[in-house]
């Protein structure tokens, strides 16, 4: 697939999906709004679910090229809450600039195909151990209370 059907195919389906939620998306809207056949979806993509891991790890590497993610000991120390005000003033930002940033994050709690594999999941499941690191990293720091229950 061409580079420009392509985009337009992640831009159509990021919007069905993130307006109507998987399950009420419907993939022949999409596909008329590509100006696709259907045989010609269904030689690139498989099915609906399909397309939404495809869409999904699309807005991922974007967002990768756009937003740094930093290490939770760039955290350390006295840096702890200006460096977490920083890091969430960049997804502000990200969010204002790249209509794509807020259609991902609508596709990320919409009902997915599926919650317990795919891309969304394992992305959910990063950021989950990414933020246990860094509340490590804060308690270490003194920067955050430990006497309250790590798993809250």
């Amino acid at each position: 697939m061409d580079l420009d059907r392509r985009r337009r195919l992640v831009e159509i389906a990021a919007a069905e999906f993130a307006s109507e939620g998987y399950g009420n998306a419907s993939l022949n809207r999409i596909i008329d709004g590509c100006g696709m056949s259907k045989s010609s979806f269904y030689y690139v993509l498989n099915s609906k679910a399909d397309l939404f891991e495809f869409v999904v790890r699309e807005l991922l590497d974007s967002a990768a090229g756009t937003i740094s993610i930093p290490k939770p000991e760039e955290f350390a120390g006295c840096m702890f809450w200006p460096r977490l005000e920083r890091f969430f003033a960049d997804l502000v930002v990200a969010s204002q600039t790249h209509e794509w940033f807020l259609t991902l994050g609508r596709m990320f709690y919409s009902q997915s195909p599926s919650t317990e594999q795919g891309t969304v999941s394992d992305t959910l499941a990063a950021v989950r151990a990414w933020v246990e690191e860094l509340l490590l990293v804060g308690r270490a720091s003194g920067a955050v209370r430990d006497d309250l229950p790590e798993a809250l």
